[in-house]
């Protein structure tokens, strides 16, 4: 809606209600009112269809057919919920800002807009000119916006003048300077639950009713394109009535500071980083497809720095990825990677680009074949897998599921219950798919755009579902299904920094890094979320810079290692089979006794002797070893008890032998 001029409404706000007042209204003698009456404190006019008169009052803005008056400060009624401002519909009749004016028309009230509609000859008589204008409103931290109410709060001061000293920019300018603002020094944040009012008593978000539509051309200033999140505002503007929303209309404003951008930090040597970016709709028939391949390329190289695994949505097909895999070359020979993605049903699919310093086992799609409970399908992009060895010594095995996930479009349209019950669902399947990785890997990531918040959106709980986490409740509430939770390691970061994406001005996590709390070999360090995208204005996509790559901001992860990250290919020794092992034993035990078992030739060969209590009796870690016989001496205090003899090759196979000593 916003993308048009505001004035387009406003006349046909006009032309349909002068119609309508034609047809059914007379025009009746009405006492002069103050615009506060007129207002009124609830969300439409106790006058609404009525005609009415207002004298004395200041003329404060003027665009074409339209101006807006507002009651001089000593006849305010100080009621901060009664407005003292409102729009009126001029015709043939000049006014400047500073006149006082006496007005009468039709009040008229449609779709938030509060209107007075001038049908007579000469309806406004200008009193007066070069008056001052009332002050404007400056609305800080402790005005009452953000509380559920019947009326929205913007209501209050429609048609007011309004101090922009206190606002900032929470969502980036697009082609007509379009933005969203707030009267806050902080970024609006989405919170959990259904956007007010929820229903049988589910988790409900209050809709951030601080953030407001900032449209700079309604009173014919110029574009302004690179407003940028995080920056302020001053200045002055009008609060109006367009649509089903309100907006602002800045007379005169000025911003300082600049929109967030920055990178990813230097990985150090000891460490291994795991990448993500959903790169909007990255198709190699695009017409500036050339382009957008450097602007990735850079942001893969500049702004995340070049991680080891770097997981991507919305690509196109493998080709694009190989194209970026050459173009990576081209700007940095020392980056070497191999791309891998599998075809979807859709036009979007998931893929990986992984570096030389990782050892690839195997990549797979994964739940291609399942169907929704009401039919169709489950998946449309099918997660894919990565397994791999990270190539340090010994190799670090890692396994990391790409994901991308139903969206939240049409959650609460005609299709809802097909919507909610594919997200429940998708869910639940990547969950399971979790529960299985963990019988093989102890190295678990889940990344990617899961197209949900890290907390119920009230409807359905997918973050939640998928880690095994509690819920704090939605319609289809998450079920059961790991043994071991996951960890979001996207709630690492600080409180301000926890977002990837700004949707209507407010900020919110849509990607994230999901893994294993107890890792193997290896150890979280850190998050950041790569700062360039969300907060960057659109005209940036059409500049050769790393900046506005996606609508998504990308993240790194940083994980410790054992050791550094070599470009040597991993040799991994066959996984072990009982077939390797042969295990003897006396019976009856008897201590000084001893156990003893044969292996074949492996490497990173480790056993441990457990009680059934979990105490390790015995363990060692025996390397790469020859054929040959292991002894382990029966202690006097295992005389009673049942053991368990692991033999581990590697994190993914072991052998078990139980012993039952009486």
């Amino acid at each position: 809606m916003y993308r048009n001029d505001i004035n387009t409404f406003l006349k046909i706000l006009r032309v349909c209600s002068v119609i309508l007042f034609a047809a059914t209204i007379p025009l009746l003698a009405q006492a002069p009112l103050e615009i506060w009456e007129i207002q009124g404190t609830t969300e439409r006019s106790p006058f609404h269809n009525n005609f009415v008169r207002s004298e004395n009052n200041i003329v404060t803005s003027v665009k074409g057919d339209y101006f807006t008056i507002q009651t001089p400060l000593n006849r305010s009624d100080d009621n901060i919920q009664s407005s003292d401002g409102i729009l009126v519909s001029e015709i043939d009749t000049e006014v400047q800002v500073g006149d006082l004016v006496n007005v009468e028309g039709f009040l008229t009230e449609s779709n938030d807009g509060t209107t007075i509609l001038l049908v007579e000859d000469d309806p406004t008589i200008v009193l007066s000119s070069g008056n001052d204008v009332p002050p404007a409103l400056l609305i800080t931290d402790d005005y009452p916006l953000d509380e559920n109410r019947e009326v929205p709060v913007w209501e209050w001061v429609e048609g007011m003048l309004i101090d922009l000293s206190n606002f900032s920019v929470t969502a980036p300018s697009n082609e007509d300077g379009f933005c969203y603002v707030t009267p806050r020094k902080e970024r609006a944040f989405r919170e959990a639950g259904i956007e007010y009012p929820s229903f049988s008593n589910l988790p409900e978000w209050d809709g951030n009713p601080e953030v407001i539509p900032f449209f700079p051309t309604v009173f014919g200033l110029s574009p302004n394109e690179q407003l940028g999140g995080g920056m302020g505002l001053s200045g002055r503007g009008i609060v109006l009535g367009s649509g089903t929303n309100y907006v602002i209309a800045p007379l005169i404003y000025a911003v300082s500071g600049d929109y967030i951008q920055y990178s990813a930090r230097a990985k150090e040597d000891q460490e291994a980083t795991i990448g993500n970016i959903n790169t909007l709709l990255m198709f190699d028939d695009n017409s500036n497809y050339n382009f957008r391949l450097e602007k990735l390329a850079k942001y893969v190289l500049e702004g995340m720095g070049a991680p080891d695994i770097v997981a991507f949505q919305e690509v196109g097909s493998l080709s694009v990825l190989n194209d970026l895999v050459d173009r990576i070359q081209e700007l940095d020979a020392d980056q070497v990677y191999t791309a891998d993605l599998r075809q979807g049903s859709g036009s979007i699919q998931t893929g990986f680009l992984v570096k030389n310093t990782v050892t690839i086992v195997e990549i797979q799609q994964l739940g291609s074949g399942e169907s929704l409970s009401i039919g169709g399908r489950k998946h449309d992009r099918p997660p894919l897998l990565l397994k791999a060895n990270l190539n340090t010594n010994p190799p670090t095995p890692i396994a990391v599921l790409n994901v991308h996930m139903r969206s939240l479009n049409g959650i609460e349209g005609s299709d809802q219950n097909f919507v909610r019950v594919k997200r429940h669902e998708q869910a639940i399947s990547v969950a399971g798919m979790v529960e299985a990785l963990q019988t093989q890997y102890q190295n678990i990531f889940v990344v990617g755009d899961f197209n949900a918040f890290q907390f119920s959106d009230g409807y359905v709980d997918i973050v939640n579902q998928i880690t095994g986490q509690p819920s704090l409740g939605a319609q289809f509430e998450p079920v059961e299904v790991l043994d071991e939770p996951l960890t979001n390691y996207s709630l690492t970061v600080p409180d301000e920094e926890q977002y990837s994406y700004v949707f209507r001005g407010n900020s919110q996590i849509l990607d994230h890094c999901l893994g294993t709390s107890d890792l193997f070999q290896m150890q979280f360090d850190e998050l950041q979320y790569i700062r360039g995208n969300a907060d960057v204005p659109e005209f940036l996509q059409n500049v050769d810079t790393q900046l506005r790559v996606s609508d998504h901001d990308g993240f790194v992860a940083y994980f410790d290692l054992e050791s550094a990250l070599s470009t040597e290919e991993v040799v991994v020794a066959p996984p072990l089979t009982p077939s390797d092992v042969a295990i003897s034993h006396p019976n009856p035990f008897v201590a000084g006794n001893v156990i003893q078992f044969n292996l074949s030739k492996k490497e990173n060969i480790k056993y441990e002797l457990v009680s059934m209590n979990g105490v390790v009796v015995q363990s060692d870690d025996l390397g790469s070893i020859e054929t040959g016989i292991y002894e382990l001496p029966i202690e006097p205090s295992m005389v009673t008890g049942v053991y368990i003899l692991k033999i581990r090759g590697s994190e993914t196979d072991y052998i078990t032998k139980i012993f039952i000593v009486n």
